[in-house]
């Protein structure tokens, strides 16, 4: 027999049922869904359903137990925000748009940063992810970056470093991280150790 969907029964559901169905979706999905992620979901409730029953689509997920930091850029840090994003750059491999990462559940929306930072352009600028380096502007920052800290970065490493621009705008403007550090005239550190590798 095939099952019924739940999408067209929610009234039958307990508070508790459709909570357990959230979590369910959550465990599936591999993180707290959005309300766009079950529109149209033929095995759970609608999302105005959640909203009705619970008040909001963020106080749903908040009686189920499931944090989506989306609704929780408030209790962020400028520096947990800024960290958020950077990471969220490196994992996509190049520089998104706001529209592209609005609902993505690794980070707040995309408005948060242009309230806290004043557009999206800054927020991204912050964790060096500028779009107008030249490359003799990544060069000088990298060579007085390394002057400052007595060694050469890992990638890794830069992925740590406010100071710098991403590893990723390096390896777009030079093919690679260690080749951007040949460039700059240094030596790459491969071993990652905090050791002086000028030349």
């Amino acid at each position: 027999m095939t099952r019924k969907s739940t999408y067209f029964c929610s009234k039958k559901l307990s508070d508790g049922e459709m909570l357990e169905l959230l979590r369910k979706k959550a465990e599936q999905l591999g993180h707290a869904p959005t309300a766009d992620s079950l529109t149209g979901d033929l095995n759970m409730p609608n999302p105005s359903a959640y909203e009705k029953r619970f008040g909001s689509w963020s106080n749903a997920l908040r009686v189920a137990g499931l944090k989506s930091r989306y609704y929780s850029s408030k209790n962020l840090s400028d520096e947990e925000l800024l960290k958020l994003l950077r990471d969220k750059v490196n994992k996509l491999g190049h520089i998104p748009t706001k529209k592209s990462l609005f609902g993505d559940p690794d980070l707040p929306k995309p408005s948060a940063y242009v309230e806290r930072f004043g557009s999206w352009t800054k927020a991204l600028e912050l964790v060096g992810f500028k779009t107008t380096w030249s490359d003799e502007e990544l060069i000088l920052a990298l060579q007085a970056r390394v002057k400052e800290l007595g060694y050469v970065p890992t990638a890794q490493m830069v992925e740590e470093d406010y100071k710098l621009p991403s590893a990723v705008t390096y390896q777009n403007h030079f093919g690679s991280w260690n080749n951007a550090v040949k460039i700059a005239g240094l030596t790459p550190n491969k071993a990652g150790r905090k050791t002086n590798h000028t030349n």
